[in-house]
């Protein structure tokens, strides 16, 4: 009776790894793409907690510029605003909304772009309202750079934008 060795030849091996090496190439780019898609939609909650956050602001202040209160001018004895603390990337920073993810590698980094001050004159009275409206901006950093969502944009009227609006906000 012959006793015959079973076990792979160096060309089966050779067949199985590169088997791997084809399936590897297929499935690298497709995880990447998920997982830059993963991150593009953790910043788009993050501008839209800080969105969520300013409409806090506004409703309280009645103007995103700024947080503070309203006093009686003494000499005028007419309503102002005094503020108490301004609204700018700091501002974001220390509600933890100028990065995502707020911790971990930083994939976008969040700023705040203020509209200009509405000033109305009302009889003789000239008014400033402050800024009655913002945009938010998440800009890729390091890793993310390679996604196709370099920038990803939400203002105070709701609209959604970016370098590619339909793709980045799906």
């Amino acid at each position: 009776m012959k006793n015959k060795e079973q076990g792979l030849t160096i060309i089966e091996l050779l067949i199985a790894i590169g088997i791997m090496a084809v399936l590897s190439l297929i499935a690298m780019p497709m995880f990447q793409n998920y997982s830059l898609k993963a991150h593009r939609v953790e910043a788009r909650n993050t501008l839209q907690a800080a969105a969520t956050k300013l409409g806090q602001v506004y409703f309280a202040n009645k103007r995103y510029d700024a947080i503070g209160k309203f006093e009686i001018d003494s000499s005028t004895g007419k309503e102002k605003f005094v503020k108490t603390k301004e609204i700018n990337d700091d501002w974001l920073a220390e509600n933890s909304l100028n990065k995502s993810p707020a911790t971990g590698s930083v994939r976008y980094e969040i700023s705040i772009t203020l509209d200009a001050d509405t000033v109305r004159t009302i009889g003789d009275e000239t008014v400033n309202f402050g800024a009655q409206g913002y945009t938010l901006t998440a800009t890729a950093t390091g890793k993310q750079e390679k996604d196709k969502c370099k920038i990803i944009t939400f203002n105070s009227r709701g609209v959604k934008g970016g370098t590619m609006p339909n793709e980045c906000w799906r």
